[in-house]
């Protein structure tokens, strides 16, 4: 007893692993992709020659799926697609491979879940056995698998159609020379993407990505104008749809890469909407970077760019708008990872063409923003817009700018100058400034301090200076006087329910920045007692006051 007691002391209850997981039906989107290559094509070498895909694969899901539509169709083909000679040629059982084409559709509309993916997957087994056979029916074929799209089907069903998408343009599309057909098939695939959701639309993108990848060069290059003529609407699964056929596996390009990106460069620079070709330009090859292990991996890409840039750029002026549009791409690959895919010798040729091109080709931007300065108001509100939405221009190209015209700013609009350089400074967006532009702004705000009184306007100078006061060398004998001033005031309480620029706010402001000075430059000018007995008497009743006081004794 006791030996089973302590036994069954021991043992711990083991809780039972849950094997079913909620899943939504939105997260299970993310997880659908086009099947490997391989799994498209394992089947390639299965059978003998007399034998067929689809009856094999009819035997199979006979033994899997006991939905209604799919074993009336079942039954209605079976003696059809016994051998591939039965399949292709009818034998004289008075029937074809059209009716077989016809039952499919039938059974399909009748369908559920079950039956979908059993007549999916064998749609794409008759494609692979008939091949171009079924271009008659091509068309048809599609529209009824692009309607599925939009619809709210399971994972596993999309799979499945996007399998069967895949083997449709395989075995029917790619072998074809017929542009137009390309043309139809692209309006078909195109006018239904809108009305996919985000992850369908990017699931297609895979199918028609690797449709791209098979593509001869001339039918590839105008896959490729057809898409980028017309984004709008379908910026994103344009995107995939390049990302998709460029990569490789191993962090390597596909061989197809150099070609699909050469197209679309020159659609670009002939596009009706440049913008949005140049942001499909742009994420593109921003993946592709990333994707890519390192220059070598990228080479095909980034001597693509850099040869276009310099036959661009060695015509000077005469193609203006295409050396600027080049000039952006340049700049994508030399940005994204810092230009790390980029070769030593890609470097040297995109600077060495850069040192030959005319000044207004590389400062056209900077002419405007110089010329903008010449209207300080105007110019000047520019450099806030441009700060504050973090242009990425704005510290190589727009700093530099006005930090030249400050001394010009200070006397013609100071105003907006303090109020933009004391929230380029909180911002941290100053950054570095040179000992020329620290001694300007140092004399304008000790002239300004010297003959300081107080307004409304001299209040809001003085916030606005406290925020620079880092680069004043002797501040400490300039705000002295104005705090002594200030506690002059003859009606404290009065002066601020008055203003908000008021002595109160001056003098606890003031001292907070006189206590950050060294106290050797101000300690022979201030007499701690009397101010101490000045402010308890008169102004201890307002908080800044107060924290500035005991703020300026600590430091004493």
């Amino acid at each position: 007893m006791d030996s089973d007691s302590d036994s069954g002391e021991g043992t711990s209850a083991v809780p039972r692993a849950n094997r079913f997981k909620h899943q939504s039906y939105k997260k299970s989107l993310k997880e659908v992709h086009l099947p490997s290559a391989l799994d498209l094509t394992k089947f390639d070498h299965d059978i003998s020659d007399n034998e067929s895909h689809f009856y094999l694969a009819l035997q199979q899901w006979r033994q899997l799926n006991l939905s209604p539509a799919f074993i009336q169709f079942a039954n209605k083909v079976d003696s059809l697609s016994i051998s591939m000679p039965i399949l292709l040629h009818n034998c004289g059982l008075g029937f074809n491979w059209k009716d077989i084409i016809d039952w499919w559709k039938g059974a399909l509309d009748a369908s559920d879940n079950e039956a979908l993916i059993a007549l999916l997957d064998l749609l794409n087994k008759l494609a692979h056995d008939l091949r171009t056979t079924l271009a008659p029916s091509y068309a048809d074929l599609l529209e009824v698998l692009l309607r599925l799209l939009p619809q709210p089907i399971s994972a596993p069903s999309l799979t499945a159609l996007l399998a069967t998408l895949s083997g449709l343009f395989r075995y029917l599309l790619v072998p074809s020379i017929n542009l137009d057909l390309l043309d139809h098939m692209w309006c078909s695939f195109r006018a239904v993407l809108p009305t996919c959701n985000s992850d369908v639309q990017r699931a297609a993108a895979e199918v028609w990505g690797s449709v791209l990848r098979r593509l001869k060069s001339v039918a590839r290059e105008r896959a490729v104008i057809l898409m980028a003529k017309n984004l709008e609407g379908i910026e994103d699964a344009s995107t995939w749809m390049m990302i998709f056929a460029c990569k490789s596996i191993s962090q390597t390009l596909h061989t197809s890469a150099g070609s699909s990106i050469a197209s679309l460069i020159d659609c670009h620079l002939t596009s009706d909407h440049p913008e949005l070709s140049y942001t499909l330009l742009r994420h593109v090859l921003t993946a592709l970077i990333h994707h890519c292990n390192g220059p070598e991996d990228f080479s095909v890409v980034a001597s693509l760019i850099v040869d276009r840039f310099c036959a661009v750029s060695q015509t000077g002026g005469a193609n203006h708008q295409d050396l600027q549009c080049v000039m952006q791409i340049a700049s994508v690959i030399c940005a994204v990872r810092q230009g790390s895919r980029l070769s030593t010798n890609h470097l040297i040729q995109l600077a060495s063409r850069l040192a030959s091109l005319p000044l207004d080709a590389t400062s056209a931007f900077r002419n405007f923003e110089f010329y903008a300065l010449g209207v300080p108001s105007f110019g000047l509100m520019l450099c806030g817009v441009l700060a504050e939405l973090g242009w990425g221009g704005w510290k190589f190209v727009r700093l530099p700018t006005l930090l030249k015209a400050t001394p010009t700013l200070l006397q013609a609009e100071h105003t907006l100058t303090l109020r933009l350089l004391a929230s380029l400074q909180h911002s941290g967006k100053l950054g570095e400034v040179d000992i020329v532009w620290k001694r300007c702004v140092d004399r304008w705000i000790q002239i300004h301090l010297s003959s300081w009184e107080i307004s409304d306007e001299s209040v809001d100078h003085l916030y606005d200076i406290m925020s620079l006061s880092i680069f004043v060398d002797s501040l400490a004998p300039l705000l002295v006087p104005i705090i002594e001033r200030a506690l002059n005031t003859p009606t404290p309480e009065a002066n601020w329910q008055a203003s908000y620029a008021n002595a109160a706010w001056v003098i606890g402001t003031c001292m907070q920045a006189l206590s950050q000075c060294k106290s050797a430059s101000w300690e022979t000018q201030v007499d701690p007692s009397a101010w101490t007995a000045e402010i308890v008497e008169h102004w201890s009743w307002f908080d800044e006051v107060m924290i500035g006081l005991v703020a300026l004794l600590e430091a004493w």
